[in-house]
């Protein structure tokens, strides 16, 4: 159980003291908490990440497709954190963010369905919804408790700000010395608990992750194995999953450059998808739905930055405002109600930490 008195945790809470780039986290079903912090960052290409990084670089991949990605190098022990008293950046001044309403989203969302009749494909769509909170740090620590099979992170940046986030979905992991991938097909969503058989719009879904991760994967590896679909929770909801694994990855950096934004996250045909996006959503995507990645002394293991907020401080001391993201996927079929509240549904597990006003409906 992560508790207040961990020395990362006091640590990461003098980096947002002193806005010092910091990353705070901790793997899948893995009790041990891990820190990085740097005096500066900067963007490299995704194959210097994934080929000259040195051990412990934390990585930041945007929503919206790059072959670079922003580093945090572990260059500032927590000891030398704890002596410096001067702020390493400057306070950014961003607007405080807006929340969705649905009369907006209904109007988006009836616009993609309305294209995805005549055109097929998917697109998830978002929605932001606003909530008061207190230090991220402490809030962080109540949510990483709270759902220990995800990949939990926090962190800042000058040029990213403050996210939070605990997601369920692998995007790939690599291993350098058998040159082996894994990655999972993350995609339909209902309440967790939910009897009988997938209904035929998740499934759809679904298989669209499926045989988008499958066509990128091809033609970079030896052999591809799929597991059969189960059903994965994440607090009150439950996903299809498939996971997959890759043999004789030689460009590992390639696959991520090629995979990301999945279908899960943005739909497919991908640019039929993100045009439909930059269309639909008023608010910048940023870091949701990009990657966060983590380079070790085996190899890399990277997530799609989902369940997470942007955190802003408010003019009240000692109060946040936290700009939650949460999306589905649309079909022709999608019943624009459902889209919403399943959204509203997903974000659930960060807004219970938060005071909020939001209401579906």
């Amino acid at each position: 159980m992560l508790k207040k008195e961990n020395k990362y945790v006091q640590v990461a809470e003098r980096c947002l003291e002193l806005n010092i780039p910091f990353a705070l986290y901790m793997f899948p079903d893995d009790e041990s908490l891990h820190f990085v912090a740097s005096q500066k960052v900067g963007n490299i290409s995704v194959k210097d990440f994934c080929e000259k990084s040195p051990a412990g670089t934390f990585a930041i991949s945007q929503f919206i497709p790059s072959d670079t990605v922003e580093t945090i190098v572990p260059d500032l022990t927590p000891e030398e954190i704890f002596e410096l008293n001067i702020p390493v950046y400057e306070s950014g001044n961003e607007n405080f963010p807006v929340e969705t309403t649905f009369d907006e989203y209904s109007q988006s969302a009836t616009t993609v369905i309305t294209r995805l009749k005549q055109s097929g494909g998917k697109v998830v769509l978002s929605r932001i919804i606003v909530a008061e909170g207190e230090n991220p740090v402490s809030v962080a620590i109540s949510y990483f408790n709270s759902l220990p099979s995800t990949f939990r992170s926090i962190f800042y940046t000058p040029s990213k700000g403050i996210w939070l986030g605990a997601t369920p979905e692998i995007l790939a992991t690599y291993s350098v010395l058998d040159k082996k991938l894994h990655t999972m097909s993350l995609a339909g969503t209902r309440p967790y608990g939910t009897s009988g058989e997938w209904d035929a719009k998740n499934i759809e879904e679904h298989n669209f992750v499926t045989d988008f991760i499958r066509n990128v994967l091809t033609d970079k590896c030896a052999k591809i194995k799929i597991s059969a679909p189960y059903s994965l929770r994440y607090d009150s909801v439950e996903h299809i999953c498939e996971t997959i694994e890759a043999y004789d990855v030689t460009d590992f950096a390639s696959v991520l450059t090629t995979i990301s934004p999945t279908p899960a996250v943005c739909g497919t045909p991908r640019d039929f998808a993100l045009d439909a996006i930059r269309q639909a959503e008023a608010h910048p995507r940023e870091c949701y739905g990009g990657w966060l990645g983590v380079k070790n002394g085996g190899g890399i293991r990277t997530f799609v930055n989902l369940r997470c907020a942007k955190i802003y401080p408010a003019e009240k001391k000692d109060v946040y405002i936290y700009k939650v993201y949460a999306g589905g996927g649309f079909t022709a079929g999608s019943v624009i109600e459902n889209e919403w509240s399943e959204a509203g549904q997903k974000a659930s597990s960060l807004l219970k930490f938060l005071k909020t006003s939001e209401t579906d409906g």
